[in-house]
């Protein structure tokens, strides 16, 4: 093989593998994983950057040169980088800052690295042309990712066509119908992207405002279809931040004509601005948005006002939400986002310079996890993520994450505004919706792809020259290729053979990059194999699921959620034989639990959740053996000093003092647990009969009258107990 076809075929595998990045990540979920859509999209994204590392790698030893680009943004990705490695080097879990939290992935240190190796990639083998396809590619891509969330809305979804075989939205707990989202997963995650790409057809229209063609229109119609699922998303966060992406584009457009202002105005692409605006406001008034009623609406409630009614009406019952109260109801999103938001910033100024570790949110948060938190609907609720990008940062990376992750920001932009070219103007306008975006939530997959590859998009498209030349012929994409490819007419003997050097090192990159791909093929196969365990494990068949969990861990032996789902599985499971009189296969499946609880917990001291698990495990095996609750005991008390203001473990620590009898301690605890939560029914109620107990009616009387007037009017044992 010559250098020369070595070499080109690398690069059109480079070509197709960007493709499949930005066409098919947005697209991709699975039914059958433990997480359905970030994790999918991560484990996709994984592969092919590993396909195109290789194939960049096999380039350079073709051509026996470095093919690595020189940037613009190398000091700030750099340092960004830096404080990454340096946050993941005094992590409080360091599995956890090195892959991610478990399931997303998205956000550790190898997703991090993997951004930044598609982002150099990109400027060192991709040109202006097709960078420009490539866009085109993101516009496709959204368009069908637009079509399929939008049926949704009207009751259909094509995911459970998919599943079920039912054109329904019955296979979604969320309430998708409500508020769609399509192949994200969350109608947010779904806003975001469709803001980041929102501005890039109206720069193609205005690149080509001089050719009519059925193209050209074809690109009005893709604002309109985002615009239009965005607003079924029922994202507010996502509205505002698409205000500003149209905003800021069509502001920089005007600046950057040139001239006076007198010949800005004339220059301006008014035509353009007042048809793609004019669509969105008919848009708008035809099917409402977050924030404005439709026309219909608007008409009935007209009608409605100017009627003389000879009674009162009553009031409509509102419907049921499902989902979690961030997405769908409950307390309101923003007071929810305050208390979360008080805790990143107290996460920060404990672990200030270098956070407590990235990605190690669901973890710290805990240890400063506000008290107001008991009172808002999602009190027992885990949060893995600050719900602001920025606060984010600031507590798992600290001020020095924040501060190279804003510098990258700053930097890009203040290149990016200096461009004259109407598509780099669409990206940093959509890089800065993104932004708006994620200081009222996070960054997914999709908009983490972008994020750092909108900067890469912006040197190509500028780009006058390459900076190799191989780079400079467009193999796959342009048109002419077939006939440079007739004009380059080498004889074959003047093309240089691959040397054994060469052949060595070419082994010697295989061999690594076929690994790394089976690894990753493992590791989803695991996920896969432990999600059908755990589904079978919540619905009661611990006998399949056993089996299934165990082959999980022979695939990913140190993922610690296994081994906790795990110990949990075998603990129900011991009771089962128990009670079926196995004694002695339920006291090995009682040691089996333990282990796997210990071992889970040893690999991961710091999430509470395995805590939480663990002390369940134990007072489930204490009807076998009662002296397990002195270690559930000093189990939950571990887990109050990872999370002291969680009420639960609080009210639950205290039910193990009241089984042994100590009901002075047990007394104190219930009564800390309602201090923490006025509002806990189970632990007022618990603390009510106590005081019975121990001959405190009045007090008791309290209780049960809070109760009643507080939380719940209809509780059958305040009513008996104060009736009596």
């Amino acid at each position: 093989m010559t250098t020369e076809t070595l070499d080109r075929l690398s690069h059109k595998i480079i070509l197709a593998s960007f493709f499949l990045l930005f066409f098919a990540t947005p697209l991709t979920w699975t039914s059958f994983t433990h997480e359905l859509f970030e994790y999918p999209k991560m484990m996709l994204t994984y592969g092919i950057t590993i396909i195109i590392a290789a194939s960049w790698i096999t380039r350079m030893i073709a051509q026996n040169k470095p093919l690595i680009q020189k940037t613009p943004f190398d000091i700030p990705l750099i340092l960004f980088l830096l404080s990454q490695i340096l946050s993941t080097i005094f992590s409080i879990d360091f599995r956890t800052s090195v892959f991610g939290y478990y399931t997303r992935f998205h956000g550790g240190l190898l997703s991090t690295m993997t951004y930044l190796t598609l982002y150099y990639a990109f400027v060192s083998n991709i040109n202006k042309t097709q960078a420009k396809t490539y866009l085109k590619t993101i516009l496709a891509s959204g368009f069908i990712a637009s079509l399929y969330a939008l049926p949704e809305h009207f009751g259909i979804s094509p995911s459970c066509l998919a599943i079920t075989g039912q054109a329904t939205v019955e296979c979604w707990v969320q309430d998708v119908q409500n508020r769609i989202f399509g192949t994200f997963g969350q109608p947010n995650w779904l806003a975001a992207y469709l803001i980041t790409i929102f501005a890039i057809p109206t720069a193609f229209i205005i690149n080509n405002q001089k050719t009519l063609s059925l193209k050209n229109f074809s690109y009005y119609l893709l604002p309109i279809t985002y615009y239009l699922t965005l607003v079924f998303t029922r994202s507010r966060s996502g509205l505002a931040a698409l205000a500003v992406t149209y905003a800021l584009f069509w502001l920089l457009t005007y600046l950057k004509q040139k001239g006076s202002l007198i010949n800005k105005f004339s220059l301006f692409p008014w035509k353009i601005f007042l048809i793609i605006s004019s669509l969105l406001v008919i848009t708008s008034i035809i099917t409402g948005t977050q924030f404005s009623p439709s026309a219909q609406k608007l008409l009935k409630k007209f009608k409605t006002t100017n009627q003389t009614q000879s009674q009162p009406q009553p009031e409509p019952v509102p419907k049921p939400q499902i989902g979690t109260q961030l997405e769908t109801g409950g307390t309101e999103s923003g007071a929810i986002r305050k208390i979360v938001w008080k805790g990143a910033l107290d996460v920060w100024q404990n672990w200030f310079l270098f956070g407590s570790g990235v990605e190690t949110f669901a973890y710290s948060y805990y240890n400063f996890r506000p008290q107001e938190h008991n009172l808002v609907s999602e009190w027992d609720f885990l949060y893995n993520k600050a719900h602001n990008e920025f606060l984010n940062f600031l507590a798992t990376t600290g001020l020095v994450g924040l501060t190279t992750y804003l510098l990258f920001i700053g930097w890009y932009t203040s290149w990016s505004i200096k461009s004259k070219d109407p598509l780099v103007t669409a990206l940093i306008a959509g890089f800065w919706g993104l932004a708006v975006s994620n200081f009222f939530g996070f960054a997914t997959v999709p908009v983490a792809i972008l994020f750092f590859l909108y900067p890469a998009f912006a040197l190509a498209l500028t780009k006058t020259t390459t900076s190799y030349p191989l780079l400079a012929i467009n193999y796959s994409l342009s048109k002419s290729y077939l006939k440079k490819k007739k004009r380059r007419k080498l004889k074959p003997k003047s093309l240089p053979s691959l040397t054994t050097t060469q052949w060595l090192t070419l082994t010697a990159l295989l061999i690594p990059s076929t690994y790394l791909l089976f690894i990753l093929s493992k590791s989803f196969r695991a996920d896969a194999i432990f999600a059908k365990g755990k589904n079978l494990s919540d619905a009661g068949y611990l006998e399949q699921a056993i089996p299934q969990i165990q082959n999980a861990l022979k695939l990913s032996p140190k993922e610690p959620l296994y081994h906790n789902q795990f110990a949990e599985s075998l603990a129900k499971y011991t009771i089962t034989l128990a009670q079926n009189q196995e004694a002695s296969q339920a006291a090995q499946f009682a040691q089996l639990a333990i282990s796997a609880s210990d071992t889970a917990i040893k690999a991961n001291k710091v999430h509470v959740n395995f805590y939480k698990t663990r002390a369940k495990v134990l007072l489930t095996l204490t009807q076998l053996d009662p002296n397990l609750l002195t270690p559930a005991q000093a189990t939950l008390q571990k887990a109050i000093k990872l999370s002291p203001t969680d009420a639960k473990l609080i009210y639950n620590l205290g039910l193990t003092y009241l089984n042994i009898g100590d009901q002075q301690q047990a007394l104190s605890l219930l009564s800390q647990a309602v201090n923490l939560k006025p509002n806990y029914e189970a632990a007022r109620q618990q603390l009510a009969l106590l005081l019975e107990e121990l001959d405190q009616p009045n007090e008791a009387k309290t209780h049960w009258q809070y109760i009643l007037e507080h939380i719940n009017p209809k509780n059958k044992t305040a009513l008996e107990k104060l009736q009596n």
